[in-house]
């Protein structure tokens, strides 16, 4: 329970609310990624962060993929094995056709407006968007061209007054970097997205405002959309009904059952009092390596760990200080497991000299991370010749593995080498080492 890091340098803001004025950050979707750096939202602003909080990389924000002045970024921000990061965005406006006067129209669309002699509809479309490391746009997918018939539909049957507003909030992408599967709050739905094509490969949630075939799942206003490396699909179902006594649960979804049985394990989070109502915003389900399930259950600001077998064997339970005001303000997001601050680290060891010739050169690379990891190992000429590349297989944490590489050409007396070892979790993560050739061993 003992505080271990926080985020450093981070800009508040005065936010006035029904009791006093108090100040906050927006952080939303924090979260230590496997290659030791921090991504979190703040006010819109994507941001992935060192452990000090000097800023390694920053979302471009620029409206290329929404056409509006930002992208609007929201709820969820990853950085993916490939390093490249992903991105939810909202798109707020669809351009209505020249018969938009007409009665039907007016009725699906009533929010509207007129910009350069062209009217549109206020909405909420939601955009995925994929970076490289440089900022370019690398895949993005948007609801306007591939998903709009559910999405545009008016939401009759909502307790919600949320008409035209899906409200995106949570992906995930598979282990081959083929399909994202999206959460759509609002339409109770999450959708599997073939990245190749941008059309829905699939469909789970309620069927009674789908018009593309949907395999039946009792979603309501859940977060999360999280693939598991079995491909089953973890979903933190809120389940919340205004002035009702609900409950929220986790789900987990299989991809290769029918309808009657897409649902494969369910844990109902009514296991005391507290946790009756109010499950409106936030949470998640990750699974831990021991095979249980860490749930987070947003605003009620409880974590807690549950076996196969159903039972709790951790739970925390966070309440405000009293100083900041409305404890809504305090609410939990999400919730991430990490082995340690320090998930990708290592050094290396090699010899500080070598005789000329085609002499082997000797590297042993020490994994001191909590995570395994593997190497790139390659010998560089001082003239920028390429002497060998070797390609380590995982290390574990804590040990350490010699590796040699031979020269392809020989190695001339007084020129300097450099070894550089690089990290196969982030490639960010290099270092180098200078050797010396001698005329003799």
């Amino acid at each position: 329970g003992n505080l271990v890091w926080y985020l450093p340098n981070m800009k508040w803001r005065l936010i006035l609310n029904k009791k006093n004025l108090s100040a906050r950050p927006q952080i939303y979707d924090l979260r230590l990624n496997p290659a030791g750096a921090i991504t979190y939202l703040a006010d819109s602003i994507a941001i992935e962060c060192d452990l000090n909080g000097r800023n390694l990389w920053k979302a471009p924000n620029d409206g290329k993929v929404s056409g509006a002045a930002t992208e609007s970024y929201n709820h969820d921000f990853k950085r993916l094995p490939n390093g490249n990061y992903m991105l939810l965005g909202n798109q707020t406006e669809l351009e209505l056709p020249h018969y938009s006067d007409s009665v039907a129209v007016h009725k699906k669309y009533p929010v509207r407006l007129v910009k350069n002699e062209k009217e549109y509809a206020q909405v909420e479309l939601a955009n995925i968007i994929e970076y490289d490391k440089k900022g370019n746009v690398v895949w993005s997918w948007k609801s306007e061209n591939h998903y709009l018939p559910d999405i545009l539909a008016p939401l009759k049957d909502s307790l919600y007054a949320f008409e035209l507003k899906p409200h995106v909030n949570a992906f995930s992408v598979d282990k081959k970097n083929e399909y994202v599967y999206v959460g759509f709050r609002n339409l109770s739905r999450i959708i599997k997205i073939d990245k190749k094509t941008g059309n829905v490969a699939d469909s789970w949630g309620d069927k009674k405002t789908s018009s593309l075939p949907t395999k039946y799942v009792p979603l309501s206003q859940q977060h999360d959309a999280n693939i598991l490396d079995d491909g089953t699909i973890a979903v933190f179902n809120n389940n919340d009904y205004p002035g009702k006594d609900s409950f929220a649960s986790v789900l987990l979804i299989s991809q290769q059952s029918k309808d009657s049985n897409c649902v494969i394990w369910k844990f109902n989070c009514d296991f005391d009092s507290l946790n009756r109502k109010d499950s409106r915003n936030g949470g998640n389900v990750e699974q831990l390596k021991n095979g249980n399930f860490l749930v987070c259950m947003g605003n009620m600001n409880r974590i807690f760990e549950v076996t196969r077998s159903k039972k709790i064997v951790w739970q925390a339970a966070l309440q405000p200080n009293g100083k900041l005001g409305d404890t809504y303000f305090h609410r939990l997001y999400r919730a991430h497991y990490i082995s340690s601050l320090y998930p990708c680290y290592f050094t290396f060891q090699t010899q500080d000299t070598v005789a000329a010739g085609l002499t082997p050169l000797h590297i042993r690379i020490f994994n001191k991370g909590s995570e395994p990891d593997a190497y790139k190992i390659s010998a560089m000429s001082g003239s920028g010749n390429m002497l060998g590349l070797v390609n380590t297989n995982i290390v574990s944490p804590n040990t350490s593995i010699l590796l040699e590489i031979k020269p392809v050409v020989p190695l001339r007396a007084g020129d300097p080498i450099v070894i550089i070892v690089s990290s196969k979790t982030n490639a960010d993560v290099e270092r180098n080492q200078l050797l010396v050739v001698n005329k003799k061993p």
